[in-house]
């Protein structure tokens, strides 16, 4: 197969953390796989609330796995407007990929 080949892998509502080291597998063979281009990884809102850990962290667990996976491109959803202000700039501060819009 030749020409440009993007891949993109899409995760949404994410209320717990139990699933990121197969998502991190996944993300990384996916990325080796595909010679042809790029892999990016999306999350598509609802991240950083209404998670149980969120909830005691303001989504800095959440934040901190979404860089390790890493998730190049988020989204915000309405759960992620539960934290205050001041929290929600911290964690958009910490995140290492793009947020580009708002699913809301």
């Amino acid at each position: 197969h030749s020409g440009l080949v993007v891949r993109l892998i899409c995760i949404t509502d994410t209320y717990i953390l139990d699933n990121f080291a197969a998502l991190k597998t996944l993300i990384r063979r996916k990325t080796e796989e595909n010679t042809n281009g790029p892999t990016v990884s999306i999350h598509t809102g609802d991240f950083l609330s209404p998670s149980l850990i969120s909830s005691l962290d303001y989504g800095k667990s959440m934040m901190r796995v979404m860089n390790e996976l890493p998730i190049d491109i988020a989204i915000f959803g309405n759960h992620e407007f539960d934290l205050p202000p001041d929290k929600l700039f911290q964690r958009i501060a910490e995140f290492k990929g793009r947020i580009i819009n708002s699913n809301l």
